[in-house]
This record gives C-alpha cells, structure tokens and sequence, in this order.
C-alpha cells in the first residue's frame, strides 16, 4: 500500500497517525510537510525543524517532502496548495491519504484538510486528531497499536526537541490518549480518525 500523509505543519503527522505509520512500515510511506513555520522559529538556530524532519523520518526510514507556506497563511494560497496536491496524486498515486479534521480550529490544517478533499476526491482517505485542536473529533474507525508501535510514534514525537515546552509534548499523554482509543475498540493502544472516503 502506498500512504500519503500530509503534515501542515511539522509534527502534525507524528502526533496525529505515526502510530499507523509505525503499523504500516512496510508499506511505502511519504509524508509532507507544508511549512517549516519560520516566522514561529525566531528564537531557534536557522533549520531546526528542518533537521528535526529528518530526525523523525530516520525512525521509520519513510519519504517526506517539504513545502514553503507561510504559517497561519494558507489560505492566501490555497490554490497553490490544490496544485501542488494534485500534482503529488498523479505522481506518488497513494492508496490512502491522511489528513486533519474537519473539527480541526488551526486555520491551516482547515485548508489542508478542505484541498485534499479536492485533490484526493476518489482515493481512501482518513482524519486524524490533535486532542488540543479538535473539540468535536468524531472517531468511526480505529487502528490497534503495539507497544512497539506506539514507542515508535513516542520516539517520533521527541524527534522534535523545539516543541518540548508544550503540555501535550510528553510521552504520558501520548500513552494515555492511545489507551483511551484502545478501550473504545476493545484493544491495549488505538489510534482514532474519521473516515472521508472508503472504497472497497
């Protein structure tokens, strides 16, 4: 199977579905990124996400690209970013595109999420959640974790040593968000999403 995932920014992807990622690591995996959020990054030494990127896909050894939109001003050129995903759907031709929710208040993931749509209208595609974003996240489909699984999607996450400060940024609510997944399906560790499209 070949995924697509698509980051608005860094880190969105490893705390929203580097579980599955981990699950699917045979599979050929890309991930892209679509801000390096410069303007956010003044007080750190030029490329640190950058190289934080890097650390984190080294983990699963998957594929990324990275665009160069302007944080918190996607939708100046939504266009732009419809062009370059339907470019990426006749060039990497994915079985399955991850992308935010719908629920999701950040205003760029709401424009991610609105051109996939577009973009990836007849590909299987699924939502992931960011607890802190998504106050009407609605799960219908569910994916077991491992341990090893999840240890992976925490190791991904610390990948990103800028963004420790966060509350959110800690291995405990990682671990405890995904145990609260796996009782809602009856299993140890779960991530959740919405189903957009499902083809059989």
């Amino acid at each position: 199977m070949k995924i697509l995932a698509l980051s608005p920014h860094p880190d969105d992807v490893e705390f929203g579905c580097s579980g599955f990622l981990a699950k699917h690591r045979g599979d050929t995996i890309k991930t892209v990124y679509f801000s390096l959020c410069d303007e956010s990054m003044a007080k750190f030494p030029p490329k640190t996400l950058y190289n934080e990127i890097i650390d984190a896909n080294v983990i699963l050894l998957t594929q990324f690209d990275i665009k160069s939109h302007k944080v918190r001003r996607f939708s100046q050129s939504r266009q732009d970013i419809l062009e370059e995903l339907v470019t990426l759907r006749k060039a990497f031709t994915p079985d399955l595109v991850l992308i935010p929710s719908d629920s999701d208040v950040h205003q760029d993931h709401a424009v991610i999420h609105a051109e996939a749509k577009r973009a990836f209208n007849y590909v299987n595609m699924l939502a992931y959640e960011l607890p802190w974003n998504t106050r009407k996240f609605n799960p219908n489909y569910f994916v077991s974790l491992t341990m090893e699984m999840l240890d992976k999607k925490v190791e991904m996450i610390e990948a990103y040593k800028s963004q420790r400060g966060r509350h959110y940024s800690n291995a405990d609510f990682i671990y405890s968000l995904a145990r609260v997944r796996g009782v809602q399906c009856s299993q140890n560790y779960a991530e959740a999403f919405e189903v957009i499209t499902w083809i059989n």
